[in-house]
């Protein structure tokens, strides 16, 4: 490669070998793998060549976000406005990589599932999706729209309209609005200059920075979140009365209780309540739908993942990320005369952080029950609410760590979370299985026995430990 196309794919390239080449290798074993595996195996090429397929494919997702990142940062404002055509051969290539990235994803996918056009438009919806969300972070919320729309509302007249179009008008009509929408996209990532170029690409920069330091996710930075938001306002109102309390009394059993402000309105319950609320009152609105669709373990299963598991790992995902982006305001309350002293820091610290975990988790215990002693009743629901609520309390565990020596997420990090959330599915579904006529109340008393020894463990020895805030100042990467 050589010349200015050269230089411009070359560094997508550089910045993947900088990062490690490991994932990409991982992802083409999987596809071999899956491919071997199920084709040798169980005799079954098609299934062979769709797993195969699936890695594949996150393969060129994955080079996707590389050459995007890479894209962006090399248009800078400066370079755009200075350097003769510059611009022009960004867009240029991102467009031959959006069309190569879903030609590729439409033959490996097509071939296993026999519809070739339907995999071309998904491939082709799914690269420029995650490249509006580069500019437009609040579209992470419509995979969750999609969802629910799917699920809670009927769509029958649009089942029977795709059936009378057919897959190649489908296909046709999908690329052809995917097509009408690429110009302003291709305006809002890549703009000619200007102040809004500049802050567009300040925040990029900053985003970049807060995601390699596991500060966060697209959208959780402090540009995107106001302090308008209900959430913010929740902890806001929390934050001025105990600042009202400390102005009247003493702090005594409330200094605890302030030490959680320094990680800002992210790490506040008020989010995972009102987002409980909002599913629970969902739930009981449309769950007919979705019981129709899903049946009965499907229904099942969905409600524990969405009421359970999910708030359960968002309040647990929002409280790490807040202890490693609000470092300077944990230095700041440490030194204050309020903070609690040395031999006691990490006692009051991880009983307050327990006590928030535990609003989290009676609150979203609640929500499921309620919705399925509603709409699901029965013993199976029962036993699945009770297995998922006791296999959620060890997240508390978490919690109670070694903030001071607090490293950036590892991948093995994420793999197991994701082993976990795949495997629960097939847990829940195996207890109801083997339960039918009454709900293991000694077995799901006794999981929930040993979480909380295993956390009332990790708390003793957080005490010993290193004082938590600032966190991570004690790491070595």
């Amino acid at each position: 490669m050589s010349g200015a196309w050269g230089a411009i794919l070359r560094q997508p390239v550089l910045a993947w070998r900088l990062q490690g080449t490991w994932g990409t290798w991982a992802l083409l074993a999987g596809a071999v793998l899956g491919f071997c595996g199920f084709g040798i195996g169980m005799r079954d090429w098609r299934a062979g060549v769709v797993a195969a397929g699936v890695s594949l494919t996150a393969l060129v997702v994955v080079w996707w976000f590389q050459l995007l990142g890479s894209a962006i940062r090399q248009n800078e404002p400066a370079l755009a406005c200075l350097i003769p055509h510059q611009r022009r051969r960004i867009v240029a290539v991102v467009a031959w990589a959006w069309l190569a990235g879903s030609l590729a994803i439409g033959i490996v996918l097509g071939v296993g599932l026999n519809h070739f056009g339907y995999a071309l438009l998904a491939g082709a919806a799914t690269l420029m999706y995650f490249a509006a969300l580069q500019r437009l972070p609040m579209l992470a919320l419509v995979p969750l729209a999609i969802i629910a729309v799917t699920q809670f509302v009927p769509l029958l007249p649009l089942s029977a309209l795709v059936k009378t179009l057919g897959e190649t008008a489908i296909t046709a009509i999908g690329l052809l609005v995917l097509a009408m929408l690429a110009p302003p996209l291709a305006r809002l990532l890549f703009p000619r200059g200007g102040d809004a170029h500049i802050a567009w690409q300040r925040q990029f920069v900053d985003r970049a920075k807060a995601l390699k330091a596991a500060q966060g996710i697209p959208g959780q930075e402090w540009t995107v979140w106001r302090g308008s938001t209900w959430p913010d306002r929740l902890y806001f109102a929390d934050l001025r009365r105990l600042s009202e309390r400390a102005a009247i009394a003493p702090w005594r059993g409330g200094r605890a209780d302030v030490l959680l402000m320094a990680l800002g309105g992210s790490a506040h319950p008020g989010s995972a309540l009102l987002g409980i609320l909002a599913v629970t009152l969902l739930a009981l609105a449309s769950g007919s739908n979705l019981l129709a669709a899903m049946g009965l373990q499907g229904s099942v299963v969905q409600l524990c993942l969405l009421l359970l598991v999910m708030p359960l790992a968002a309040h647990l995902h929002a409280v790490t990320t807040a202890m490693q982006r609000f470092r300077a305001e944990q230095a700041l309350l440490r030194l204050s005369p309020a903070a609690p002293v040395s031999a006691d820091f990490n006692r009051r610290l991880g009983g307050a952080l327990l006590r928030r975990f535990a609003v989290v988790w009676l609150a979203s215990t609640g929500g499921a029950a309620l919705v399925g002693a509603i709409m699901i009743p029965g013993v199976q629901t029962q036993v699945a609410v009770g297995l998922t609520a006791a296999l959620g309390l060890p997240m508390a565990a978490c919690l109670v760590r070694d903030y001071a020596s607090m490293r950036r997420l590892s991948a093995g990090t994420l793999v197991a979370v994701l082993a976990g959330i795949v495997a629960l599915p097939l847990v829940l579904n195996g207890g109801m299985a083997l339960w039918r006529t009454h709900a293991p109340w000694a077995l799901i008393s006794g999981l929930a026995l040993l979480a909380v020894c295993v956390i009332y463990y990790r708390w003793r020895r957080m005490q010993s430990l290193p004082v938590a805030f600032p966190a991570g100042r004690l790491a070595n990467d």
